[in-house]
């Protein structure tokens, strides 16, 4: 029989995961990590209730690792970090030999973006399955020049092989993707998930028990600057975005009174924060019918739940992953993406942003981004 590893941290990507192995036509036995990572209680719950659909032999939970340090010519001086790669890579194996597993003893595995995918995959001879986490895993795959593929290759020798990490690279691993069903850019070794598939398994394991609302609601995703990891934006900031996300998004999304205008927070934002700012919205719009998810429920609701479950007509957002799970979950969904008022703020401020490189990055590809959304 077919043993298989699962190490499972997002919930659209778990539904991936265990749909594609209920595909699998030969017997197999499962084993499943649930990484912990910033997620609450009732993520995790939710994680476990969809790992549980594959009967797993056992169900395990790994607490976060640090990201591992990777050797580049650019940044040689990391070939110093093998160390603590090495002290890590033993600290992951020690826990799953208390647990009575080897990583090595599995004829698959199935992961996605997990740090600790770095130390679990580390010269492991097992057939490796990544599992799309967002179209960036796609459209971050650029065409490389000879010279800059001689480098890539030799940099991955070397992170493969001595810095006690695993680095992808096009022959070491299978490319799982339910987002490379819109895109012309194909991957090698690549594994495609139906979106009907998904669509129709999404739905049979999202019902929501709370319920909301009847009517026809317009979704506004509300991005605010709050936390990059433990470094909190100080108050001036947030208060100088609050103010031009007003002036120049909700000024343009709240006009119509007949609808429930339903606002959801990242989970970040602390909930005292976000009745504040609802109290703002209320006042400068009244009249209208505007609320945010109560907080004895909102972790346990994705943007992608919303919208199996209610009768969402407009959904506005920046840029992220659930823009493009929701168009797959409900084709005939508006969606209005106010990105570019994003930018056009950081822009302007430059010197306050806490995510410099990923602003760049999005910057770089946001053409790519748009382009692709469209073909969903």
């Amino acid at each position: 029989m077919k043993k298989i590893l699962i190490v499972l941290s997002n919930e659209n990507v778990a539904n991936q995961i265990i749909l594609f192995c209920k595909s699998i036509k030969t017997k197999c036995e499962f084993d499943v990590i649930i990484y912990e990572k910033n997620q609450s209680k009732l993520e995790l719950l939710n994680l476990n209730k969809l790992a549980c659909l594959l009967n797993p032999n056992k169900i395990i939970y790994i607490k976060a690792f640090p990201e591992a340090s990777y050797f580049s010519f650019r940044y040689n001086f990391r070939l110093l970090g093998y160390k603590k790669n090495k002290f890590y890579y033993q600290k992951l194996k020690n826990i799953l030999i208390k647990k009575k597993m080897n990583a090595s003893n599995y004829k698959m595995i199935l992961f996605s973006n997990e740090t600790i995918n770095s130390y679990l995959l580390f010269k492991n001879t097992s057939k490796k399955y990544f599992f799309a986490h967002a179209p960036n895993d796609i459209l971050l795959v650029n065409k490389k020049n000879l010279w800059s593929e001689i480098k890539n290759k030799i940099e991955c020798l070397i992170n493969n092989n001595i810095m006690y990490n695993f680095q992808k690279i096009e022959k070491n691993f299978n490319f799982v993707s339910i987002f490379s069903n819109y895109s012309k850019q194909k991957n090698i070794n690549e594994i495609l998930i139906s979106p009907s598939k998904f669509k129709i398994f999404f739905t049979r394991n999202s019902k929501l028990s709370h319920k909301i609302s009847n009517k026809k609601i317009i979704l506004v995703d509300f991005t605010l600057p709050y936390k990059h990891w433990d470094d909190k934006y100080d108050n001036e900031t947030i208060s100088r975005y609050l103010i031009y996300f007003f002036n120049n998004c909700l000024n343009k999304i709240l006009i119509d009174k007949k609808y429930l205008y339903l606002i959801k927070f990242k989970n970040r934002i602390p909930i005292n924060i976000q009745k504040k700012i609802l109290k703002k919205i209320i006042k400068k719009f009244p009249n209208f019918q505007i609320q945010i998810l109560d907080n004895s429920i909102k972790k346990n609701i994705t943007i992608e739940k919303l919208i199996i479950n209610l009768k969402i007509i407009k959904y506005y957002t920046s840029f992220s992953t659930s823009m493009f799970y929701s168009k797959i979950l409900n084709k005939n969904l508006e969606i209005f993406d106010y990105t570019n008022a994003v930018i056009e703020f950081w822009d302007n401020n430059l010197n306050l942003i806490k995510t410099r490189e990923n602003f760049e990055n999005l910057k770089l590809i946001r053409k790519e981004y748009f382009k692709f959304a469209k073909n969903i």
